[in-house]
């Protein structure tokens, strides 16, 4: 498509590639699954249950396993439980967290775990750290800080496509220290790297090279490697740690951060080396921009931000602060839960004596409360695990 016919499209009222709106999460078609990803979801709720009761009903009395290892009965359900579940979450048959849900229901009325220590999961340290985390990272897209750091950052790199790259890499383990889902990073920028490579002339259908393929892959990749990076990257990660309490050994965030911050970066570093000159290799030809004016939208887009608003850099003081506390554990001893809690009563501060403290309300926090209860099944599943002690057997 050459600049003049991206033009006459816009003018037209057709598909506008540079217009950041058209790339928003809820334009994009939902992919039906294959045949046979078809049939594991079809068939995932029955193979659960009949699993669930072989182990809870058919073998009692039967296999001697558990009663040669001196555990209890209940070892019986509590391996059940945990294979359901995890045919359930694997085959999505019904929603991860009706199935935590479930995990529990069944978990208690077995009795494989009391109702009160089940019900107290869900007040963890790790999930007061992670709801804490969604309510700064709301502030973040709140304020328009997000969008306005994204949007500098690439405006900034718009000569250098390896540049480019970076600065979405960075985006991305930036905004992984906050923001726990990988959906969420992705809604934040998907649009900004979809325009990125409409510039480049990858505009879909026909119009594709190795740029827009290095941009979307390369995306993916920084979005789910940079979960990693952070205790709060993922609600992977808290069951992880949940796991290795457990188990004995205690991770703080300063910890997890020294350990896998490098190995991310390094990760990413090795992606964007392979992928941009072995595996979809970009020519000289590639690497110039094909719509005129193209990064002149994206400068529109930018100062329609207006200036920075005080909003905005409360809430980048606040980010940073946290950020700071939180490296710097092991120096000052504060939990990385409090400094969270405290980071999120701060951004949420009413006007007081005529002063606005915080950076937006209640309702502006965008928690996304089915990812927690997944969270809180997978802990009461270690629970139980643990004390069914299934995994010594």
């Amino acid at each position: 498509m050459s600049p003049a016919t991206g033009s006459s499209a816009a003018v037209a009222g057709a598909f506008d590639p540079l217009d950041l709106r058209n790339y928003s999460l809820e334009r994009f078609k939902e992919i039906k699954p294959g045949r046979l990803m078809a049939a594991v979801k079809a068939y995932g709720v029955p193979i659960a249950i009949a699993v669930f009761f072989f182990f809870h009903l058919k073998w009692c009395g039967e296999i001697d396993v558990f009663e040669a290892q001196k555990a209890p009965q209940l070892c019986y359900s509590a391996l059940g439980i945990f294979i359901a579940s995890l045919i359930l979450w694997l085959s999505e048959s019904i929603p991860n967290f009706l199935t935590s849900f479930i995990v529990i229901v069944v978990a208690v009325v077995t009795g494989t775990m009391k109702m009160r220590p089940a019900f107290a999961m869900l007040g963890e340290p790790v999930m007061i750290l992670n709801i804490a985390s969604f309510i700064m990272a709301s502030a973040l897209v709140a304020t328009g800080l997000a969008k306005r750091v994204s949007l500098y950052l690439v405006l900034r790199m718009r000569g250098n496509i390896a540049l480019l790259f970076w600065s979405f890499i960075l985006l991305n383990v930036l905004f992984g220290a906050f923001i726990s889902a990988t959906s969420a990073k992705t809604a934040l920028l998907l649009p900004l790297f979809m325009v990125i490579s409409a510039i480049f002339g990858a505009t879909g259908g026909d119009r594709r090279n190795n740029v827009g393929r290095n941009m979307v892959l390369q995306n993916l990749l920084a979005n789910n490697v940079s979960a990693s990076a952070f205790m709060t990257g993922s609600a992977a990660n808290l069951v992880a740690i949940a796991l290795l309490e457990k188990a004995g050994a205690v991770v703080t965030y300063d910890k997890w951060l020294i350990a896998l911050l490098p190995l991310c970066l390094i990760q990413c570093a090795v992606s964007w080396w392979t992928g941009t000159r072995y595996i979809f290799p970009i020519s000289q030809e590639d690497a110039q921009p094909k719509f005129e004016g193209g990064f002149r939208r994206l400068g529109q887009e930018y100062l329609a931000l207006g200036p920075v608003s005080i909003e905005e850099i409360k809430a980048a003081v606040v980010f940073v602060s946290v950020l700071l506390l939180w490296s710097t554990g092991q120096l000052h001893g504060i939990k990385a839960e409090v400094i969270a809690l405290a980071g999120a009563c701060v951004v949420l501060l009413p006007e007081i004596l005529g002063l606005r403290i915080g950076v937006m309300k209640w309702n502006d926090a965008d928690i996304p409360w089915h990812m927690l209860m997944f969270s809180w099944g997978a802990y009461v599943l270690g629970g139980v695990v643990e004390q069914s002690k299934i995994v010594d057997l």
